[in-house]
């Protein structure tokens, strides 16, 4: 069992995915459960619930996909509690727009960490192959101070 952390904000974003239909409750509760597991593609293939996202992001990290287009970003930390294997860090929750860059979850998180997005070689690794993703706590609160500005500026 994971221990899912939304920081204060994170709701915004997680608010206005009301009456979407984005499906943040089931990926929300495959998160708590395991960020980290594979599943059976109908045609057979083993594909991870979470990817590493492009780039230099990609060792701190991951993404997965909600329903009608939008991806939460989170990265993953060790928990002092030992009810829980690890600490989910939801980031940002956005929409997957190409077409209007300046939407999209990605550029958005990229432009938030001061990270150029690549724009090949998206191959999606499994997100904890290799170890896991890992932001310290001042990385993660220095985005939140980012986060929380550029919502303001919206």
């Amino acid at each position: 069992m994971w221990k899912v952390a939304t920081r204060r904000e994170m709701r915004p974003l997680i608010d206005g995915l009301k009456g979407k239909e984005a499906g943040y409750k089931q990926a929300y509760e495959q998160l708590e459960q395991d960020p980290c597991v594979s599943y059976r593609a109908p045609s057979g293939e083993l594909r991870p619930f979470a990817y590493r996202i492009s780039g230099r992001l990609g060792e701190k990290i991951c993404g997965t996909h909600l329903k009608r287009g939008y991806r939460i970003a989170f990265t993953l930390a060790d928990s002092d509690d030992d009810a829980y294997e690890g600490i989910v860090e939801i980031l940002y929750v956005g929409t997957r727009d190409t077409r209007n860059r300046s939407r999209d979850v990605w550029d958005i998180v990229h432009d938030l960490f001061g990270e150029p997005n690549p724009r090949q070689d998206h191959d999606k690794p499994p997100c904890c192959e290799n170890g896991l993703p890992n932001m310290s706590e001042d990385e993660i609160l220095e985005f939140m101070n980012r986060l929380r500005k550029f919502l303001r500026g919206r």
